[in-house]
């Protein structure tokens, strides 16, 4: 799995650049093959006049499935990074989860018609 962050307005040092990775790590690892890449984005926004928006985006490209993109934005950065990736983890988990049920769902090998009476 590679692991990418990309801090867009440097609002990360180092550290907490090798802690979000830790966490992206730690977050998608148990997911194992089905996860190609995960590139975390970090960014500010003044557009408001109230202050200063944090944006977090999670991009998570997968195997034989289509990506799975998560923004977030919030006042606090730490704030907007725990969403993205509670609500990444939650989407990945449910996606898997489908693909897992439709591979092994069972499907009936004749159709019952009444037609016949067979009762």
């Amino acid at each position: 799995m590679k692991i990418n962050v990309i801090d867009k307005n440097r609002l990360l040092d180092q550290e907490a650049v090798h802690q979000l990775e830790a966490r992206l790590f730690g977050g998608f690892a148990r997911f194992g093959q089905d996860v190609l890449s995960v590139t975390a984005s970090v960014a500010a926004s003044d557009r408001f006049r109230d202050g200063i928006e944090h944006r977090c985006s999670v991009v998570l490209r997968l195997r034989k499935m289509p990506a799975v993109v998560v923004a977030v934005t919030s006042a606090s950065l730490s704030s907007a990074i725990n969403e993205a990736l509670r609500r990444s983890e939650r989407t990945l988990m449910r996606r898997v989860r489908r693909r897992r049920q439709r591979r092994y769902q069972v499907k009936p090998q004749w159709k019952w018609k009444p037609e016949l009476g067979l009762e």
